[in-house]
């Protein structure tokens, strides 16, 4: 799947009262690009058959994703307290 306002994607797990967890992405968009809101990604998921409890539920835009030695996201240290 690509998006071309998203240069780089992480899903990370999102503590919520209610359901236990729920999904949030970080997104690095390319320079000078506005990058999509919530409801264009909802839409660019579903139309690609992803089940829908497995869409995010909050969207935050970052410079960049931290990285591991390995050149791999670490998506602990990018997840919301």
């Amino acid at each position: 799947m690509s998006l071309p306002s998203v240069r780089e994607v992480a899903a990370v797990r999102m503590p919520d009262t209610e359901m236990g967890e729920r999904v949030c992405v970080f997104v690095v968009r390319p320079d000078g690009a506005p990058g999509p809101d919530l409801e264009a990604l909802y839409s660019f998921m579903l139309e690609r058959g992803l089940a829908k409890f497995k869409i995010p539920e909050r969207l935050e835009f970052i410079d960049a994703l931290p990285m591991n030695p390995a050149a791999r996201a670490r998506t602990a240290a990018a997840a919301p307290p």
